[in-house]
């Protein structure tokens, strides 16, 4: 069985479930996760906004239900961060799940959810997320994050230190430059390739776009 023999009813709740959000990007914003994944799909997601697959909404649609039930449990709880570059007139835009207080230390960790499928192949946290959360304790002043994986017989917990941010926030501002520019001369990133690809929805664009430069319309897009 996969996701698309589930009856239409659930399907359909999966993907308003996942498309009620809120929050409206404001120009000039890009979202933290942009920056810290495929330059080139950021790119596409502003220029040629699409409909994600039912896979993709599900497993956003995963971590919703977590996020919906644990989050309210704490005062501070997703909350908006946002960093203004030096460099573009661009603002970083991301938002922590929530924070959880150290009675011995008594300071607060920034704490993110993940859900994954399995924790058994979880050994190590992903690289993006350690920076994701890093990012948001250094806008908060805070030295502690943490991210918790989760599936559904499960949780594994990854304390993170903050440490020197100045690299990272030097990467973030070289990445939103990037984009910046590529937004304003209508002009896609150079191609990043990995595992993400097989699941991405631009896949086919994006190689459309390599094989030739001329054939891809876009929007006008706010940059």
């Amino acid at each position: 069985m996969t996701l698309e023999d589930l009856p239409q009813e659930i399907k359909d709740h999966i993907m308003r479930t996942v498309g009620n959000d809120d929050y409206q990007e404001k120009p000039n914003t890009y979202s933290l996760t942009s920056l810290l994944y495929c330059l080139r799909k950021g790119y596409y997601r502003k220029t040629c906004p699409k409909l994600l697959s039912l896979e993709a909404a599900y497993n956003i649609y995963r971590g919703k239900l977590f996020d919906e039930k644990w989050s309210p449990l704490f005062r501070h709880n997703q909350v908006r961060c946002t960093y203004r570059c030096r460099s573009v007139p661009v603002t970083i835009s991301g938002k922590y799940d929530f924070l959880t207080y150290n009675t011995t230390t008594n300071t607060y960790i920034v704490t993110d959810l993940k859900t994954t499928k399995n924790l058994y192949y979880i050994n190590t946290p992903s690289p993006e997320y350690v920076k994701q959360v890093r990012f948001y304790a250094y806008l908060n002043s805070l030295s502690q994050a943490q991210l918790l994986y989760i599936d559904f017989g499960d949780a594994k917990k990854f304390q993170i230190e903050v440490g020197n941010i100045q690299p990272l926030l030097d990467e973030l501002e070289e990445k939103a430059q990037q984009l910046y520019i590529a937004l304003t001369s209508k002009t896609p990133p150079p191609k990043e390739t990995g595992w993400l690809c097989d699941y991405c929805e631009y896949q086919t664009m994006c190689n459309n776009n390599d094989s030739n430069s001329n054939t891809d319309t876009v929007t006008e897009a706010a940059v």
